[in-house]
């Protein structure tokens, strides 16, 4: 029961949406009625900042540095469409992207290849983009496998955790020494809905308001409950694991679900919220039908960072867009 309650925070944006027009509404008709639609926003004001944010950029200090989150898509900004041209395409255009924001981290989901392939991307990543280390698991200087971790800086330790675990392959971290100071940047893959292409056909259908719950609609529930039970199980394994190390950290990925989440509130209990803090707009970084909120993040101690910057642009190259973000050390 609690895991289908769950899934009414899929609705948030929506009910924020209607009690802002109500609001509006009542003012020039019965100002007095305003009150309603006021409390209901007020009661959750603090989801406000995670779905739409207004902020500027800060200026760029001698500290800063810039990471960058990518879910790839395995190149292909349609799921299960194994178009080489199009791969190769896709591929092209995104290195082009990264050398545009010249970040100095870059992590990247949803991402497979070899690491022999003098043509391939991880090559070109290394040796035309200048990110000369590099680290994924299982590390065997042959293939990638789902998450990576690109960086301009030495990389002093990186590992997986939680190995022993196939399913957990794709939490890997890496320790960075930046110019100012050693950091960590745990790169995470949370389970996803795993919603196939007649899934996704049905829920669109559901958008534009054909609600029934028939065996397309209950089959789309189903697999929702199901990946909100697993994606608890990951974050309550994986978060005392990631809060146990005396380094300053971030934690950058694919979190494959929502801002107004249990994933996201346990996840941001004692960490700051890169969008929240200079995201501007609309935050949204899945590029399809479903979910379109901000599934991708990246979460930072406020202890020890300043965020200056935050973009997150609507490329086409993938199913889920890329954050980029620009932040700095704090001298203790």
């Amino acid at each position: 029961m609690f895991s289908r309650i769950s899934l009414l925070s899929l609705l948030y944006p929506y009910l924020l949406t209607i009690n802002a027009c109500f609001i509006v509404f009542w003012i020039f008709v019965r100002p007095r009625n305003l009150i309603i639609p006021l409390l209901a926003i007020i009661i959750r004001v603090d989801y406000v900042p995670r779905f739409v944010n207004i902020s500027t950029t800060d200026y760029k200090t001698s500290n800063d540095i810039k990471v960058l989150s990518y879910n790839v898509c395995d190149f292909s900004n349609k799921v299960y469409n194994n178009d080489s041209e199009l791969i190769k395409e896709n591929q092209d255009s995104i290195l082009a992207y990264i050398r545009s924001t010249n970040a100095d981290i870059v992590c990247l989901q949803d991402y497979s290849g070899s690491q022999k392939d003098t043509n391939g991307f991880h090559y070109k990543m290394m040796n035309s983009l200048g990110y000369k280390h590099f680290f994924t698991y299982p590390n065997d200087s042959s293939s990638i496998r789902n998450t990576a971790i690109y960086s301009k800086y030495h990389i002093n330790n990186a590992d997986c955790f939680f190995k022993e675990d196939t399913d957990y392959y794709e939490f890997i971290y890496a320790d960075i020494r930046t110019p100012k100071k050693l950091i960590r940047v745990y790169n995470v893959h949370l389970v996803s809905y795993m919603l196939g292409p007649e899934e996704k056909a049905r829920y669109s259908k559901i958008k534009q308001g054909d609600i029934k719950m028939d065996t397309g609609s209950k089959k789309i529930v189903n697999k929702l409950v199901v990946a909100n039970k697993k994606r608890n199980a990951q974050i309550e394994k994986i978060m005392p694991f990631i809060s146990n190390t005396s380094l300053p950290y971030l934690i950058v990925g694919d979190f494959n679900d929502n801002p107004f989440s249990y994933t996201y509130s346990f996840m941001t209990k004692n960490l700051g919220d890169s969008f929240v803090a200079k995201g501007k707009k609309v935050g949204r970084t899945y590029n399809g039908v479903f979910p379109a909120y901000r599934i991708d993040y990246l979460l930072y101690q406020k202890k020890y960072f300043v965020i200056h910057d935050y973009q997150s642009p609507a490329l086409n190259y993938s199913d889920h867009y890329p954050i980029c973000i620009t932040l700095s050390t704090k001298s203790l």
